[in-house]
C-alpha cells in the first residue's frame, strides 16, 4: 500500500512539473512573437514615417552617478556600453525587464532630476519625419515624498533617427543620436 502511495506522489510531482514547463515555453513563445512584431514595427519605420509606434521599455533605473545640470535631461544611446554608463537593470520579483537589441534600434529617454516630490513624465506626441523624431511631454506634478527620487521616461527609437525634438511647456530640446 505504501508503495502505491509513494508511486502515485511521484506522478503527481512528475505531471505538475511537466505541466509548469510547459506553461513557461508557451509564455516564452508568446513574448518572443509580441517582441518579434514590435520590432518589425519598427524596423519598417523610415525616414518620411509621420507617426512611429511608441514602445516604452521598463525595468531600468537612472545611476546615481549622473550629474543633472537642468531639471531635465535628454539622452540618446546607440550601444550597450554607453546604456551601462547611465542606466542599471532594476528587476524586482513583480516586474519584466524589456529586452534591448542595438542591432535593431535605439534608445532614447527623458531623465527628471531626483526631487522630493513624485512628479511623473507623461508623453504627449511621438512622431517622426525624415530622420527627425519629435517627443511631446507634460510633467504631472505629484505629491510630497520622503526619499529623493528622479523619473524616467526611456523608449525604443528606429535606426533611421538621426535628431530628436524633447517638447514640453513650449520649450524645445534638440539632441542627436550618434
Amino acid at each position: 500500500m505504501k508503495i502505491k502511495n509513494v508511486l502515485l506522489l511521484i506522478a503527481i510531482v512528475a505531471v505538475t512539473i511537466s505541466c509548469n514547463e510547459t506553461k513557461k515555453k508557451t509564455e516564452n513563445q508568446t513574448d518572443m512573437n509580441s517582441e518579434t512584431k514590435t520590432e518589425k514595427t519598427i524596423e519598417k519605420t523610415s525616414k518620411t514615417v509621420s507617426n512611429t509606434r511608441f514602445e516604452k521599455l521598463e525595468g531600468y533605473y537612472v545611476k546615481n552617478t549622473l550629474e543633472f545640470k537642468e531639471d531635465f535631461m535628454y539622452i540618446a544611446v546607440t550601444n550597450q556600453e554607453d546604456f551601462d554608463a547611465v542606466f542599471g537593470i532594476a528587476k524586482t520579483m513583480n516586474n519584466k525587464v524589456t529586452p534591448l537589441d542595438f542591432e535593431k534600434f535605439n534608445i532614447a529617454a527623458i531623465l527628471k532630476i531626483p526631487s522630493r516630490k513624485s512628479d511623473r513624465i507623461k508623453l504627449q506626441k511621438y512622431t517622426s519625419s525624415n530622420g527627425v523624431m519629435t517627443v511631446g511631454y507634460d510633467l504631472e506634478k505629484g505629491s510630497d515624498q520622503t526619499f529623493d527620487a528622479g523619473d524616467l521616461l526611456m523608449f525604443k527609437i528606429p535606426k533611421g533617427i538621426t535628431k530628436i525634438n524633447f517638447e514640453s511647456e513650449g520649450k524645445i530640446n534638440t539632441i542627436n543620436v550618434n
